[in-house]
């Protein structure tokens, strides 16, 4: 075999190495960035895509696709999210000695969340909007129990309802059916979750929100 000929089979080897070995070590920086993020309970997973690999060096990738359980949102505890990030860009100095997410481009994000009941209800009450609350979700309907504080007096709360997003995909809401076994005349939400309260790395906007018993999934996409 000739010098030229070894050489070249020495490059595609190497590069071959290249393309399994540095997209696997990004997906490590990325995971221990993220569980800066998600929480110390968290367990993550991040894949990376890069054809080339030396995009990365310069923070720019295909795809990355994470998926977390138990992920501390903002007082909120997730289920599991699942979440695929396209053609987007980091700061890989922030990320590799400080593992900070710095977003230098947004590319195109889509994320499904899982969120239980009992999850719900320590947010209501960590926001103080209801304390002692209890969150039942069935097929059709949410049922949320708790005691409401209305100008100034406790009174206790049963309301059956729905959730809906709100204006623009920002926030999501409870429309109560019937509160008490009582119909509610006059249309009433009450916002549930702010997105800008999760701080969110890149601004999606609410795109779906469905009951699938235990949990309400909430799918989203880049703003």
């Amino acid at each position: 075999m000739s010098k030229v000929i070894l050489v070249l089979v020495l490059v595609v080897l190497l590069l071959a190495a290249g393309q399994v070995l540095v997209p696997r070590v990004a997906g490590q920086a990325l995971s221990q960035s993220l569980a800066q993020v998600t929480g110390p309970g968290s367990r993550d997973a991040v894949a990376v895509g890069a054809v080339p690999f030396f995009q990365l060096f310069q923070g720019r990738f295909q795809a990355v696709d994470v998926s977390a359980d138990h992920v501390d949102a903002g007082g909120l505890t997730i289920g599991s999210l699942l979440v695929r990030w396209q053609n987007g860009a980091v700061n890989v100095p922030a990320l590799v000695q400080h593992h900070e997410l710095r977003v230098l481009k947004e590319g195109v994000l889509s994320a499904t969340v899982h969120v239980n009941g009992p999850a719900l209800a320590r947010f209501l009450e960590a926001s103080g909007r209801i304390q002692h609350a209890q969150v039942t979700v069935t097929p059709s309907y949410v049922r949320i129990r708790g005691i409401v504080n209305v100008g100034g007096i406790n009174g206790p709360l049963d309301a059956t309802g729905r959730f809906s997003i709100g204006s623009r995909g920002r926030t999501i809401l409870f429309q109560p059916l019937s509160v008490d076994g009582f119909g509610v005349p006059v249309v009433t939400r009450l916002v549930i979750l702010d997105v800008k309260s999760l701080h969110l790395p890149i601004p999606v906007t609410v795109t779906g929100v469905r009951l699938a018993p235990p949990y309400v999934v909430v799918t989203a996409h880049s703003s």
